[in-house]
């Protein structure tokens, strides 16, 4: 048995288990690390979702006053011309570069094209009458909450995060905006 082992094989299985056990180590580490980035990046993913949730509910709530203060010959609810602001995204401190690269895209493109909207529903105000400028303001705001709703949904899908439960404003918005789709295919 000593015979075969020798200085070489000794040092060789020596060598093979270090570079095993440094391999195995580096990996346990990756893997703990990566977790931890998978983790941290879900987070950052459901407070975004919940910013854009948040708008979308306020979307809806800012075309149903401006819907009662109508109905009510301006008795009641509240009248804006004004879409809203999207609320504050978490810091870019975090792990935005995580992110997948289109779903932050999308994050990022939204407040210019909320901009975009607003300046529509302003032109729109100037150059028509009260009842068509309002009109645009009602479908622009509710294409705006519809299009937030969307990327909460798929921020939340592309981390495996819960759907967020239903709740009135999403039946309200989903409803509104169909009915939008069919009055423009109509």
């Amino acid at each position: 048995m000593s015979e075969h082992l020798t200085f070489g094989s000794i040092a060789t299985l020596a060598l093979t288990s270090s570079l095993f056990s440094t391999a195995l180590g580096q990996g346990v580490t990756w893997y703990r690390e990566r977790r931890v980035t998978m983790r941290e990046t879900s987070y950052l993913a459901v407070r975004i979702a919940t910013v854009f949730e948040r708008y979308a509910r306020e979307t809806t709530d800012r075309v149903s006053d401006n819907d009662e203060w109508i109905a009510s010959e301006h008795a009641s609810g509240n009248w804006s011309t004004q879409v809203p602001t999207l609320g504050q995204l978490p810091d870019e401190k975090e792990r935005w570069r995580d992110l997948d690269v289109r779903l932050t895209t999308r994050v990022l493109d939204f407040t210019p094209h909320r901009d975009v909207v607003q300046l529509k529903i302003d032109d729109a105000y100037d150059k028509l009458d009260g009842e068509d400028a309002t009109a645009i303001l009602r479908a622009e705001t509710l294409r705006l909450g519809a299009r937030a709703f969307s990327l909460g949904e798929d921020l939340r899908k592309g981390y495996s995060i819960p759907r967020l439960g239903d709740a009135y404003w999403q039946t309200y918005l989903s409803d509104e905006v169909n009915a939008l789709a069919n009055d423009d295919n109509g």
